[in-house]
């Protein structure tokens, strides 16, 4: 059976996070994002900006678990709920001024 590592598990999972914030801020840049059609041009490079910044926080776990500095990596989980619950608040924000629109029906 192969044994845990806490700093594989952490870079898995600020690598993802790094992956899917930058995915999420390219896609919605370009325009699209089929979530925020409705966003107008400086709403929306707003929201990728907020994801762009959201995914550089994924480099203090990378940096931090690939040469075992454990004050990157408490930093690093620091951020990551930090960024969770920024990006799960801007989401929340989206939604409701989607539904606040005279038209909230996505094309």
């Amino acid at each position: 059976m192969p044994k845990f590592s806490p700093r594989a598990c952490v870079f898995g999972i600020s690598t993802s996070l790094l992956l899917y914030t930058l995915a999420v801020a390219v896609i919605t840049f370009k325009g699209l994002n089929i979530t925020t059609l409705h966003l107008s041009q400086p709403l929306l490079i707003g929201y990728s900006f907020v994801y762009a910044i959201a995914s550089l926080l994924g480099l203090w776990g990378i940096i931090g678990s690939s040469q075992n500095r454990t004050d990157l990596v408490s930093r690093y989980m620091r951020d990551h709920w930090f960024a969770t619950v920024m990006l799960t608040i801007i989401d929340a924000i989206k939604v409701v001024f989607s539904f606040l629109r005279a038209d909230n029906t996505i094309n």
